[in-house]
């Protein structure tokens, strides 16, 4: 627990320093539309969730946190454009997780994390085709990175989806 409480803290500067940077990034996030689109979060550990949810919510999107896959699943909408999932959740891992959404039709962009790699669940992450595959404690950078290039992609896909949304809805 005392390495994810280092983690919690790490990530919760970084949102602070999120915050007086919003201005300077690279993604107009409304004139995206990601409005309509959420980043969810699913990791057992509070403090990880909790830190998590402020420096994604600071960089500028929706963003819901879930303790469980289980929550996550019954959960879930058709607004969800990113997904930050957890190796090692219980019941479930982020692996089954990504597999069911999948074998129902649902193809989110999917971002792994996790504390303890290993080479069979970095092999599991680029065969499901993650955007990135990140190890516990990881830079803000990466992870804001792989979460802006999920959300384009999202976007571009509802944009198809629905005829064309306009740049500013």
């Amino acid at each position: 627990m005392a390495s994810h409480f280092g983690i919690a803290e790490a990530i919760k500067s970084m949102a602070g320093r999120m915050d007086q940077s919003r201005e300077k990034s690279e993604l107009d996030v409304p004139s995206l539309s990601v409005a309509r689109c959420t980043v969810c979060v699913v990791d057992d550990d509070f403090s990880l969730r909790r830190a998590l949810r402020r420096l994604i919510a600071a960089a500028g999107f929706s963003v819901d946190t879930f303790e469980s896959a289980e929550a996550f699943l019954s959960a879930h909408g058709a607004d969800v454009g990113c997904l930050v999932l957890d190796v090692s959740l219980g019941s479930l891992s982020a692996f089954e997780v990504y597999d069911r959404l999948v074998a129902s039709g649902r193809r989110v962009p999917v971002i792994f994390i996790t504390g303890h790699d290993t080479p069979s669940n970095q092999e599991r992450a680029r065969a499901a085709g993650a955007l990135a595959y990140l190890v516990k404690p990881f830079d803000e950078a990466p992870l804001l990175d792989a979460i802006r290039r999920a959300m384009e992609r999202s976007v571009s896909v509802l944009r198809q989806r629905h005829g064309g949304l306009s740049r500013a809805s």
